[in-house]
């Protein structure tokens, strides 16, 4: 027997059947044939596209393995320089909108010699149907979607990574320690008098593994070996969990980026020169400011040092608390693929021996604060930062008239100067980071190397924009079905509808096709909207204002009704967010609130709605 609260969690229709696959999961089976198709042209180097691409890639392997040694990230060639004249080299991206990202790869590497064949597993249609620009005439795409399907597609991989432990953190160092379930409370503690312990929320995500994070730490401020005028910590300094209690394993991740001013002061081989274990790459004698990728290179060292050091502060911390964590050690993960088997073997084994090193190191000087920003914005809301590098992303690329090699990031100490409360922006960086919405990156801007952000393809609000458009859908069904003169339902009537749609389609199931939540009323269910950026207050379906502009509601009549003079604009966000190839169809969604609708015409009374949801429950 299933517990009701496992019951209330499956759809009406399916209870007896097993889960019906999503869109991504019915797609992800042709990966297979995907892969095979990039290993036949034998590739000496396989460089996947972004993140998601490289973590899929990963997450793949039960369908084709893959030789580890075949992957390399572009960093990898931009830090190390190899030569690749006579190379083959397979750019492979997850998703693809217009193939621009894919052309930028394909001339970087062509410009160096190498034959390069670009990929992706799933392309927007329009590039098919010719109605988008295809900047990379070349780029083979398995996979065409329409754009609510390819949008459903991507946000569902992105569950499916995180499910599978496939966060994007790629350019993290992440230890591996073991801890025993019955000794987490006790490890955790102590923690909470060491920074702000906050609890990554999976909000729809079936993971075994629990995140959680310990922000603004109190044991960390600077690095005492090694001390510049150009060199500032960086507004984050945290350590990010994930314990997998089946493998009785906890994994953390040091996050500190500190910031290079590499035009202030002139530098040598004796930037490096106290640093107590062995860097990825050999100190230059002298920092050329024209040569990016030894820019790069000295930063990289900057960095490393930075996080391994927050490593050993963290776990002297813990050790002091009386709680040590045995054999922390860093896992290979992704470093093979940015700084190659042999130097990340060296880096391992180094900063093993310095962590292990009983010497106790001071990173506890005081903080020194962070010059001026210039980023004269103001965010209350994490909404607002994802509207900012949005909009700003999309205003300054028409003005370029081209997607190619244009991104606009926003550098985490003007973020962190703007942004009111600190802990929301720190836990919303995890969770939408995690997620591929927002894509952090290390940029060069101004004579400065930082960390900074942009948005990603994922629409973190992809399920508030459905709500938006499905409200009005319910409306203008019901005043068919009963043949209105006006396009207008009873509150009543559409709190029901909505009632028995929560309960057969539920939000944790069905994530990305809505955000209404039902919520326990004296005489049933009664339906709220809630999304984590658009509507964390839950506002109630008579909030039309905080909802959507294409319905509103008239308490003297006791009504809903769509807006008219906003129907074609209504229609035209519906036609980009439903489709019929998703997961549920469209046709399917117009199906059930009309059966809804005549049901409750045949009975002539709402109250039939009313006892389909309270007997179902």
């Amino acid at each position: 027997m299933r517990s009701q609260g496992e019951m209330s969690r499956l759809p009406f229709r399916g209870r007896t059947a097993k889960r019906k696959l999503n869109t991504f999961e019915r797609q992800r089976a042709d990966f297979k044939k995907f892969l095979e198709n990039i290993l036949s042209w034998r590739p000496d180097y396989i460089v996947p596209v972004a993140k998601k691409g490289c973590k899929l890639l990963k997450a793949s392997s039960d369908l084709t393995p893959i030789d580890p040694s075949l992957v390399r990230y572009r960093l990898y060639f931009e830090l190390n320089r190899p030569p690749i004249g006579d190379r083959r080299i397979a750019v492979v991206d997850d998703a693809t909108q217009f193939t621009s990202t894919l052309l930028e790869y394909r001339r970087y590497f062509e410009n160096l010699g190498a034959a390069v064949r670009t990929f992706s597993f799933v392309g927007h249609e329009g590039l098919f149907d010719g109605t988008r620009e295809k900047y990379d005439e070349h780029a083979e795409i398995c996979k065409f979607f329409p754009g609510p399907v390819y949008q459903e597609y991507i946000i569902q991989q992105s569950y499916f990574l995180l499910e599978h432990g496939s966060q994007y953190d790629l350019d993290h160092l992440v230890f591996r320690a073991q801890l025993p379930p019955q000794e987490l409370s006790s490890f955790l503690s102590p923690l909470a008098m060491k920074g702000d312990l906050l609890h990554i929320e999976d909000y729809f995500t079936r993971t075994k593994a629990s995140r959680f994070s310990l922000d603004d730490v109190e044991f960390f401020n600077n690095v005492p070996f090694l001390a510049h005028p150009s060199i500032s910590t960086g507004p984050i300094r945290k350590i990010k969990f994930v314990y997998n209690e089946e493998k009785q394993t906890l994994f953390f991740s040091p996050l500190v980026f500190p910031t290079w001013e590499f035009n202030r002061g002139e530098f040598d081989g004796d930037l490096f020169l106290g640093v107590p274990f062995e860097l990825p790459f050999k100190p230059l004698r002298w920092v050329d400011k024209r040569d990016r990728s030894g820019l790069l290179r000295t930063y990289y060292n900057i960095w490393y040092t930075f996080t391994a050091s927050l490593a050993k502060a963290f776990l002297e911390s813990v050790r002091i608390s009386g709680h040590p964590l045995q054999c922390a050690q860093l896992e290979r993960g992704d470093l093979d693929a940015t700084l190659g088997v042999e130097s990340t073997s060296r880096f391992i084994s180094a900063v093993a021996k310095f962590l292990e090193d009983p010497e106790t190191n001071d990173f506890v000087s005081p903080r020194v604060p962070s010059g001026p920003s210039h980023f004269r914005k103001r965010f209350t809301r994490f909404a607002d930062v994802v509207d900012h590098l949005k909009n700003t992303y999309e205003r300054n690329r028409r003005r370029r008239k081209s997607w190619i090699g244009y991104h606009y990031n926003l550098p985490y100490e003007d973020l962190f100067s703007a942004f009111d409360d600190k802990t929301l922006l720190s836990e919303n960086l995890d969770y939408y980071c995690d997620l591929g919405a927002i894509v952090p990156e290390t940029d060069i801007q101004d004579g400065r190397i930082l960390r900074a952000c942009r948005t990603g393809e994922v629409l973190p609000d992809y399920d508030w924009m459905r709500t938006r458009v499905l409200i009005p859908l319910v409306i203008e069904q019901w005043s068919r079905q009963t043949k209105a003169k006006s396009r207008c339902i009873g509150a009543t009537a559409l709190n029901k509808l909505l009632a028995n749609f929560v309960f057969d389609y539920p939000s944790e199931i069905h994530h990305e096709l809505h955000c209404l939540i039902g919520v326990p009323y004296t005489y049933g269910t009664l339906v709220r909207v809630y999304h984590h950026l658009r509507a964390p207050s839950k506002p109630s379906i008579y909030k039309t204002e905080a909802i959507s502009p294409y319905y509103e509601w008239d308490p003297h009549a006791h009504r809903f009704s769509t807006v008219d003079g906003r129907r074609q604009d209504m229609l035209r966000e519906l036609a980009e967010v439903f489709e019929e190839q998703q997961e549920v169809p469209y046709s399917e969604i117009l199906t059930y609130f009309r059966l809804l609708s005549r049901v409750s015409q045949f009975f002539g009374k709402v109250d039939v709605l009313n006892l389909l949801a309270l007997c179902r429950n």
